[in-house]
């Protein structure tokens, strides 16, 4: 339980970041910070997509 809740503030982090800037880094994937998904570290750059309220980091899903 208390992985879901860092990785959601995480994300929500990422999101909130990428869309104040995204129109100057849309493209550009992210090459700072540590990202763990279910305890196991996903290698930057990071790309996060927001698809149908799902929000995927480097294609895997994180939130649905």
């Amino acid at each position: 339980m208390k992985t879901k809740k860092y990785i959601l503030i995480l994300v929500l982090s990422i999101f909130v970041f990428t869309t104040s800037f995204a129109q100057k880094q849309k493209t550009k994937p992210i090459n700072s910070g540590f990202v763990f998904i279910d305890g196991k570290y996903i290698e930057p750059p990071y790309v996060v997509k927001y698809k149908w309220a799902e929000v995927y980091i480097n294609n895997k899903m994180v939130i649905n």
